[in-house]
């Protein structure tokens, strides 16, 4: 279940989030951060999040999809996979992975399978 809202953290190592009715008391290392990218079908794409990329062009070819897990580093998101990083970005740019290619399917707490 993905919850929406604003989080506390505490010193004891819990987390709360919160939102206009209702607090959630969740398990800290499931906290992630919300990208600002949507995929093809304008869902919200999260660090944690598992992602089918139906295709990418590194450079000078075309490579067909691959399913990747957002991961945050270095300032930046990415979709990694197999031990590679490819940045993440709203619209295609050379070596990168476009949103336009991007659905969602799963995360990495709920289907851990799917990577």
């Amino acid at each position: 279940m993905e919850i929406y809202g604003s989080p506390r953290f505490f010193k004891s190592g819990r987390v709360e989030i919160f939102d206009l009715d209702e607090t959630f008391y969740v398990k800290p290392e499931t906290v992630c951060q919300f990208t600002g990218i949507k995929d093809k079908n304008g869902v919200e794409l999260f660090e944690g999040d598992i992602c089918n990329v139906a295709e990418w062009y590194p450079s000078d070819y075309k490579e067909d999809g691959f399913i990747g897990e957002i991961i945050y580093g270095d300032g930046s998101f990415y979709i990694y996979r197999e031990s590679e990083k490819y940045p993440l970005y709203q619209e295609l740019d050379s070596c990168s992975v476009s949103n336009r290619n991007i659905v969602k399917i799963g995360n990495k707490f709920e289907n851990p399978n799917l990577i």
